[in-house]
């Protein structure tokens, strides 16, 4: 019977230190969405990330603003943040270590989400190389290859001659 006490008491004390060890390891990053006056910005979509990790976690603010997510592994996290007309957040690479519960407030600005800037690289036109006495559209000779005469020289660049 002394035994049967025994072992039930070592396995609970098992148990507990298992459970008291697995909650050590995590943390959480939580944080208010809010919009320049001050209220809060209900359903934000919320993204939290860690490439170290691999995790990519959404989530969305309450009615309050109020955002959380937990169970974290410790380390660097960005906290990306969107909604209908606000700019998007970005808040990189903010320290999680475990058992912490990290915050992350988030003041949006009133602006388009997304801004795209698309560069196209094409072929480019070879130009020759002018000699150093350059000539004004008006046909005026330049003392010296200034400025003003290579964007003259280059923009009328005869497109035949490549």
């Amino acid at each position: 019977m002394k035994l049967h006490r025994v072992m039930l008491h070592a396995a609970l004390l098992v148990v507990a230190l298992c459970l008291a060890a697995s909650a050590q390891d995590t943390g959480s990053i939580t944080g208010t969405v809010k919009d320049p006056s001050g209220a809060a910005i209900a359903n934000a979509d919320v993204l939290v990330t860690s490439p170290e990790h691999g995790i990519d976690r959404h989530t969305t603010s309450n009615s309050s603003g109020d955002y959380n997510e937990s169970a974290l592994p410790g380390g660097k996290y960005d906290v990306i943040v969107t909604a209908p007309g606000f700019k998007k957040y970005q808040a990189k690479g903010v320290k999680l270590d475990v058992a912490q519960k990290a915050r992350v407030d988030i003041p949006l600005e009133v602006g388009s989400a997304t801004t795209e800037v698309l560069v196209e690289v094409r072929k480019s036109r070879k130009l020759r190389r002018s000699p150093p006495s350059w000539r004004y559209g008006d046909g005026r000779k330049s003392r010296n290859s200034n400025s003003t005469a290579a964007i003259y020289a280059v923009s009328h660049a005869d497109p035949r001659s490549e």
